[in-house]
């Protein structure tokens, strides 16, 4: 295959360069430096009117549709804070492979345009603000998201602290018509109430 047009789409001083290339076969696509191999980014400026070997044309096409599938995440970026998982899930269903996928879930976590902490954090700020659920409901609805478990711990207690998990224990309680006297504390501790929480709780109530 041959290249018939190269032109840089992005000023050349910046630190990631865009070419839209054209080859023989009609196929024009653009491309993103950081979705090629070092290698090749070097000999791209000078690949113009020449053949492609087979493993720089694959090389190339690659780069083009992992800059598709960047420019459908960024889109839906701009619409909503999004998971790695999710994301992926959502590109793939709008036709990009799985291979550009990932190269691009890679690319805009080191970015840190893609956040898995981020997102459960502004997850559960919202969530607690409108329900009342226990700490293990919360937990695997971040799981249910894509979120790693041991992330979705974490940041659940960072964003709780003891005085959050103490309301949000008295809120649960309310919703659920439990009284404290009633309620056996394996229960809310399998529900992943602390146990310093639950005893706290207990001392306001004089138990």
């Amino acid at each position: 295959m041959t290249v018939i047009s190269l032109q840089l789409q992005t000023d050349p001083e910046v630190e990631v360069a865009v070419y839209k290339i054209g080859l023989s076969d009609g196929s024009l696509f653009s491309i993103k430096t950081s979705y090629l191999s070092s290698i090749y980014q070097d000999k791209i400026q000078g690949v113009c009117n020449k053949v492609l070997p087979v493993e720089e044309e694959e090389a190339f096409r690659f780069a083009g549709a992992c800059f598709q599938a960047e420019q459908t995440a960024l889109r839906l970026i701009t619409r909503a804070e999004q998971t790695s998982f999710g994301l992926s899930a959502k590109l793939e269903r709008r036709g990009h492979s799985p291979s550009s996928v990932r190269a691009v879930i890679s690319h805009l976590t080191e970015r840190k345009m893609i956040n898995d902490r981020r997102y459960a954090e502004l997850w559960l700020q919202s969530r607690l603000s409108r329900k009342a659920e226990s700490p293990r409901r919360l937990i695997t609805a971040l799981c249910s998201r894509g979120i790693d478990r041991t992330v979705a711990a974490e940041t659940l207690t960072s964003v709780l602290h003891f005085e959050g998990e103490s309301g949000l224990l008295k809120k649960y309680m309310e919703k659920n018509h439990l009284s404290i006297e009633n309620t056996l504390k394996s229960k809310l501790k399998y529900e992943g109430f602390s146990a310093a929480v639950i005893e706290s709780f207990r001392e306001k109530a004089g138990l």
